[in-house]
């Protein structure tokens, strides 16, 4: 008998032990009982016999072969360990949503299945599930259970297997003879092979039909590919001499440990790096893993890598369904794609031989989860890298103080791009003090898009708020319309005449009567993204003007849409939020306006002054992409700041050297490390009270600063009162320590307070 420590997705902070007669080995799902329910867990390492209990059997063991490789499970037991988080929730990320789930049982057919079904000779029990599957009649319970019955039948007939089945399609895999001449056997040629439905659209059916009829293609089954981007075919340009000592530095370090931070201007080529670097580790044998911050950015990334690498690229982001993830994930699994391209969720990726770790724009906040497991991707990034023997590539025009601090400090390696890589000449910036609050269209930045539309060049307006107004006051009693279950105002979405909160989700018509005087007469205060859209179409009523945003872009296929739309030059203004602020390549683009230039500088954050510095930077270097010279123009009330100063600059250095000098002043990071503890309840005084105790149990060590408790500054959110406080430590020893004993407290908190831990925040909100 054998003994296996398994992990289930429950709150458990040990794994559960099982026994089989059989052999299994780790990352394999088996199906097993836990509190009298089934559940489905994954073998984590084989263990000795316990003395103290009896272990219960593993009654299914769901996989022939594991699923995940050597090298993410210890990965994996790395993240639990530092986030205390529990092993199921960590282990729960590394599959696509519902590989979890209760289990129905699941069927495909054989070749032998397959040909029978296409010859109509069909056994008894296939006649009896289609006859049954279209009687609308039939008892639900025998409904339920016929199908699994009979097709057991077509299982032990040969006639099909059970278990799980990445999705297939038809391919059209070239046969090599003739010199290839027409655009589709060229292609093909190219790509070795293609999906059939992808050909037929881009070549037509005529094109396929002949080619198949002439033997110089065949249909094979293989995994389904999901729609991506546009191809762009053809050879990738040559690197520049900027570009080739990166690519060298590189490839002198693919079978070692080591951290490069790559400093590129924006438009300096930072992604054909990351291709070379890429087709270097494919050819010794390896995997490739590269992270994008937003999943805006995944399109133009993507068009790239699979122009170079066809179907072995595979794309993993929340926007794709829930079929497309999995057969995305399945062709990783298998390692049918060698190349993954994603956000942090990618970074769970079961990618076998992996051989380097690209992390683009790695300085951007989207890289930390701020729900449920609160991981760094781009911290962990580096673990994964270390536990693998591989290198790890940051690359950022604006690099993450933190990763800077530790490059000037040879923990990192740094490698720079001072120029663009097709020669251009990086816009030039210009500020207009704003004449007052409110104010957001002023008179040069109206005439500069003009000029532009004029010239027939593209303009790129950036508003990091979405919605309508962030604000709507009642006029009679001067109340702000405030969500019901936040203390926080509602965003006025005139598109959908609703007013929203951006945290929980609720939402009611607009406009309801003041809630305090029951008055009718409202005042729309702010500015965002829909009203600066409605605004510019009255001014500019002949140009096309698109929005960019999470209100706008509801499918993977609106944005590709879109960004299709702004490449091939059917769009004149485009106004966007973060979204469009960087990674992107638009050669159309010759203005960009940043509406609101110190807005995020008044988060009360340590963090405000690099992140609105990132954020200038990346949506200025999206002008001048093209033929002509690009501008952009910050509008602001406060053109004296050292963050403004340094963007307009486009000085990183300047901009450095005034942060990391407050930041050591105050202790701040990346001379401490953080822990914030958030205790929430329904009722604020046993917020209150979780968060006070905390602050207790902490109190007794040495080496840690314990800064609060404090009520956090969104005080509610979803119906629940929220206290938290800091601890702070130049060491990450005395942290770990004080968090891991912390585990062990349990009833210290009061009933009915829930805790949430961030390690390493990326904001205190």
């Amino acid at each position: 008998m054998n003994f296996y420590q398994v992990l289930v997705p429950l709150p458990l902070f040990e794994p559960l032990i099982y026994a089989s007669p059989q052999e299994v080995l780790p990352g394999t799902r088996v199906l097993v009982e836990v509190r009298r329910k089934k559940c489905i867990g994954l073998v984590w390492r084989k263990v000795s016999e316990p003395t103290d209990f009896e272990p219960k059997a593993v009654e299914e063991i769901l996989e022939e072969s594991p699923l995940l490789p050597p090298d993410l499970l210890a990965f994996l037991f790395w993240c639990w360990c530092y986030y205390l988080a529990p092993p199921g929730e960590v282990v729960k990320r590394a599959f696509p949503p519902g590989f979890f789930k209760p289990l129905t049982p699941r069927y495909r057919l054989t070749e032998q299945g397959r040909k029978a079904l296409e010859s109509g000779d069909l056994p008894p029990e296939a006649k009896v599930l289609k006859r049954l599957t279209s009687l609308s009649k039939v008892p639900p319970l025998l409904k339920a259970l016929l199908p699994a019955l009979l097709a057991q039948g077509l299982v032990e007939e040969r006639l099909a297997l059970q278990g799980l089945s990445p999705p297939t399609e038809k391919w059209l895999e070239y046969l090599p003879g003739a010199p290839p001449r027409e655009p589709l056997e060229r292609f093909l040629a190219e790509k070795g092979r293609w999906p059939k439905r992808f050909c037929e659209e881009q070549f037509g059916r005529k094109a396929v039909k002949t080619l198949l009829s002439l033997g110089q293609a065949r249909e094979v089954l293989l995994p389904r590919l999901r729609r991506g981007p546009i191809l762009e075919t053809g050879e990738p340009p040559l690197p520049n001499p900027d570009q080739k000592r990166v690519i060298k530095a590189l490839s002198a370090a693919l079978n070692r440990f080591e951290v490069y931070l790559l400093h590129g201007v924006t438009g300096s080529g930072k992604t054909l790096v990351y291709l070379y670097a890429a087709e270097k580790v494919l050819a010794q044998g390896g995997s490739v893993l590269i992270l994008v911050p937003e999943i805006a950015l995944t399109p133009y990334v993507e068009t790239h890598l699979v122009a170079r690498f066809g179907a072995q690229v595979a794309i993993l982001h929340s926007a794709l369904s829930a079929k497309a993830r999995e057969a995305e994930w399945f062709r990783i699994a298998r390692g049918e794609a060698r190349v993954v391209v994603g956000t942090r969720l990618a970074l769970f990726a079961p990618l076998k031989n992996l051989g380097l770790i690209v992390v683009d724009e790695e300085h951007d906040s989207s890289y930390k989860q701020q729900e449920g497991l609160r991981y760094q991707a781009r911290d962990m990034a580096l673990m994964r890298a270390k536990l693998s023997q591989i290198p790890v590539l940051l690359g950022s025009a604006t690099p993450s103080v933190k990763s800077y601090f530790w490059a000037q400090k040879g923990k990192y390696r740094l490698l720079r791009l001072p120029r663009r890589a097709r020669g251009q000449t990086l816009p030039a910036l210009e500020v207009v003090k704003l004449k007052r609050p409110g104010e957001w269209l002023s008179e040069t930045l109206l005439k500069a898009v003009k000029e532009n539309l004029e010239q027939g060049q593209q303009v790129l307006l950036f508003l990091n708020r979405k919605g309508y107004a962030p604000l709507v006051f009642c006029k009679d009693c001067g109340q702000a319309l405030e969500c019901p279950n936040c203390s926080l105002s509602l965003t006025y979405h005139r598109s959908f005449q609703q007013l929203r909160c951006h945290y929980c989700g609720f939402v009611q018509p607009a406009f309801p009567l003041c809630p305090r005087c029951a008055g009718a007469d409202f005042r729309l205060v702010g500015l965002g993204t829909e009203r600066v859209e409605e605004e510019l179409k009255k001014i500019f009523p002949t140009a096309r003007i698109a929005r960019l945003d999470r209100q706008t872009i509801t499918s993977e296929g609106r944005l590709l849409e879109v960004l299709s739309q702004l490449r091939k030059g059917q769009v004149d203004i485009l106004v966007g939020t973060q979204m469009v602020a960087q990674g992107h390549d638009w050669p159309g683009v010759g203005l960009v306006g940043i509406l609101w230039a110190e807005g995020g500088l008044y988060f009360p954050d340590f963090r405000a002054a690099e992140k609105t510095f990132q954020l200038l930077v990346q949506v200025a270097g999206r002008a001048g992409r093209g033929r002509f010279p690009g501008r952009v123009i910050l509008q602001t009330l406060r053109p004296e700041h050292y963050v403004i100063q340094a963007a307009l600059r486009q000085d990183y250095e300047a901009f450095f050297k005034e942060e990391i000098a407050r930041r050591k002043a105050l202790g701040w990071p990346p001379f401490s490390r953080l822990a914030l503890l958030l205790c929430t309840a329904l009722r604020e005084e046993k917020a209150r009270e979780g968060a006070e105790r905390l602050a207790g149990f902490f109190s007794r060590f040495s080496g840690l600063e314990i800064w609060g408790p404090a009520p956090a500054p969104y005080y509610r959110l979803a119906a629940r009162y929220r206290w938290h406080l800091l601890l702070k430590s130049p060491e990450n020893a005395v942290l770990q320590e004080a968090l891991e004993a912390l585990r062990g407290q349990k009833g210290l908190l009061p009933a009915g307070v829930r805790l949430i831990l961030d390690r390493d925040p990326e904001e205190l909100l």
